[in-house]
């Protein structure tokens, strides 16, 4: 059992559900209800606790339904916020749901990646010796003289 009823001062008995999980369903850890006698708050705390342990376990749903747009929404909410760089992540995440927002998880393959990073980044520059070639030549003086 993952709840307690405990009878208070005044008389009321209170149920106090304690799940880690919760966080993520109603922002705190423990959820506390107060009712006038004993065996309600016994039945109240059975019916509490089932239905978050309900909402907790993920519903059956078929991959095939869900979209990109969707998970990235969710990511969105519930783990760019905590970020260090979330203004820049919340711009990549945009960017992403703009362009396959609306495909299918099944959809996506990593041909389809490989594509959409060469669009975004642009094509793959042949590699040199130099890493900035064009750097080293801007540096240089040409004088030129000029023969009359």
């Amino acid at each position: 059992m993952a709840y307690d009823i405990i009878q208070r001062k005044n008389g009321t008995f209170q149920v106090r559900i304690r799940l880690s999980q919760l966080k993520t369903l109603i922002g705190k850890s423990t959820y506390h209800e107060t009712f006038d006698s004993e065996k309600e708050a016994k039945r109240q705390g059975e019916k509490l606790h089932a239905r978050f342990l309900s909402n907790l376990i993920p519903q059956e749903c078929s991959i095939e339904q869900i979209t990109l747009g969707e998970v990235l929404d969710k990511y969105y909410r519930e783990r760019v916020p905590e970020m260090r760089g979330a203004a820049s992540e919340a711009s990549r995440v945009r960017k992403m749901k703009a362009a396959m927002g609306h495909l299918r998880l099944p959809d996506i393959t990593i041909k389809f990646l490989e594509e959409y990073k060469v669009t975004r980044l642009g094509a793959p520059q042949p590699r040199s010796g130099n890493r900035r070639p064009e750097a080293r030549a801007t540096n240089r003086r040409v004088e030129v003289a000029v023969i009359d």
